[in-house]
């Protein structure tokens, strides 16, 4: 008994892993679709903020090709380094910008995203709304926000959204950065613009509305001149596949239909006059 409760305690573990697995998966899409969906909404006004970043960063690293090797005197060294400092915090949030967008463009076709990718949209999200979101403060000693208060409530949300140290949902934006670190020091600037096009590609491409299908009706008068067909002698109705007529015993030729030289419409062969426009054929 004890290997069967051993085995049924395993077998709806692995069920409910899957579940979970299952609810995990349906929230991410939801929870990223919601901000593709915002960030569609603003995205003029986010484009215009990364506008004015990437101009930033690229004046601050024009200024520190210039100053660098050069010998300066010891109050230009600070500026120097204030520089440096500043052109580097800009490249992380450059570098973050554009695997936010490839993680929501990701999202918005469909893909699930992974933890990690997750994390860094949820997180960085509010960026967008000048949250300096590499300037987060991990002392609990001094928080005095609205989490901090309500420790209890508070504290599994900290640990989700603001990188604690303790827990599976610990994320650490400058962690993340160390795969571009050798780039931010040598101050390459990310094709950020490539990442907001897929994105908004993908976005237009899910509101457009899907093609309706079309049911092009065949006009009544073509219908019967492909199901019936008229002896050229005496003029009898006849089927289309009617080889003699009927009425007087005259051979048909095979029955094929003919266009009109004025409107273009089809008429049957041995027609005087096209049913449409009145010309006289022949």
């Amino acid at each position: 008994m004890g290997l069967l409760n051993a085995i049924g305690k395993m077998a709806g573990s692995k069920i409910v892993e899957k579940v979970e697995d299952e609810f995990a998966k349906k929230q991410n899409r939801e929870q990223t679709g919601g901000y593709c969906k915002y960030i569609k909404s603003n995205l003029a006004r986010v484009s215009q903020m990364i506008t004015e970043l990437k101009i930033e960063t690229e004046t601050l690293v024009g200024q520190i090709q210039v100053m660098k090797g050069v010998k300066l005197p010891f109050r230009e060294k600070g500026n120097f380094r204030n520089t440096k400092d500043k052109a580097n915090k800009n490249l992380k949030y450059l570098y973050l910008i554009q695997d936010f967008f490839t993680a929501l463009a990701k999202n918005a076709s469909g893909l699930i995203l992974k933890n990690e990718e997750l994390m860094l949209v949820t997180k960085f999200a509010p960026y967008f709304d000048g949250v300096p979101v590499l300037d987060i403060n991990d002392d609990e000693d001094s928080d005095y926000s609205v989490l901090g208060t309500f420790k209890e409530v508070g504290q599994e949300l900290k640990e989700v959204f603001i990188s604690s140290k303790k827990g599976s949902n610990r994320f650490d934006f400058d962690e993340y950065l160390d795969r571009y670190s050798e780039k931010i020091e040598e101050y390459v600037i990310p094709n950020i613009d490539s990442a907001i096009q897929s994105f908004n590609s993908v976005m237009i491409a899910q509101e457009a509305p899907s093609p309706s299908i079309v049911e092009v009706p065949v006009a009544v008068a073509q219908v019967a001149l492909l199901e019936k067909t008229e002896c050229p002698n005496c003029h009898k109705k006849l089927a289309a596949n009617a080889k003699f007529c009927s009425e007087c015993g005259n051979k048909l030729e095979a029955n094929k239909l003919v266009f009109c030289t004025e409107c273009g419409k089809p008429i049957n062969l041995g027609s005087k006059f096209c049913s449409s426009c009145g010309t006289k054929i022949g």
